[in-house]
């Protein structure tokens, strides 16, 4: 529900300013929305990439360690760490704006930017941690479905409800894993395009990359779904359901 919500924020609060300045030509919406939109894209962005990470460790206790996962990711303390994960990531460009920074409208991105990067101070905190932990739970939690994979085979002739339970969690795992792939592959062109500008010193790359990175940014918040109908039955009766 969290990395829904943050989808559905940043495609609500970014595509009316990303579309206006490719029909007019200029930014339409004044100092003060491109101030808002400057500083949610990045609240947002952080808000998915912290979700991110507390879905890896959910995935992983609940694969290797199922009884402390019991304890750790009940409902109460599952609302209190997203709750906590969306009032951190508020503050991910507080440092910069608190310092003066103002956000200028970037013709190609065609969104509102930092004048200059804050990446170094803040990648740490609220991009390199969260990226580390998503990748290093998700190959734990790959290799104990490798173990868990012959283990669910012996399990034919046992209790069915308890082999069909292990199968939907394993699936349920896999289509986490694959989100969380589709995400990377959606944001790896955007960092690495923040990258470079920070060393360059300027937007100095052509025109025709800040769209595309726009576009994958915009991506990753509507890719979700698709991955979840192509892999989940469940989605796919709901979406024929709905548009019909």
């Amino acid at each position: 529900m969290s990395l829904a919500m943050s989808d559905l924020a940043m495609l609500v609060l970014q595509i009316p300013p990303f579309l206006s300045p490719k029909i007019a030509g200029r930014w339409l919406g004044g100092f003060y929305l491109c101030q808002i939109s400057g500083y949610s894209v990045a609240f947002l962005a952080s808000v998915s990439l912290q979700t991110m990470a507390l879905m890896a460790l959910d995935r992983h206790f609940r694969i290797a360690h199922p009884l402390r996962h019991r304890t750790l990711f009940n409902m109460k303390r599952t609302k209190v760490m997203t709750v906590a994960s969306w009032m951190f990531s508020s503050t991910v460009q507080l440092p910069y704006v608190a310092n003066g920074g103002i956000y200028t409208f970037h013709s190609g991105k065609c969104i509102c930017f930092v004048d200059s990067s804050p990446l170094a101070i803040i990648g740490i905190s609220y991009i390199v941690i969260p990226s580390f932990i998503v990748h290093h739970f998700y190959l734990k939690v790959y290799l104990a479905l490798r173990a868990r994979k012959r283990r669910v085979e012996n399990l034919q002739s046992q209790d069915s409800h308890t082999h069909m339970m292990t199968t939907q969690e394993i699936k349920l795992t896999k289509t986490i894993m694959v989100t969380v792939l589709a995400y990377a592959i959606c944001w790896a062109p955007v960092m690495i395009t923040d990258l470079v500008d920070q060393i360059r010193g300027g937007w100095a790359l052509p025109r025709g990359v800040y769209v595309m990175y726009t576009i994958c940014g915009i991506a990753s918040s509507c890719i979700n779904p698709v991955i979840y109908g192509i892999m989940n039955k469940s989605f796919r009766r709901e979406y024929i359901r709905l548009l019909r």
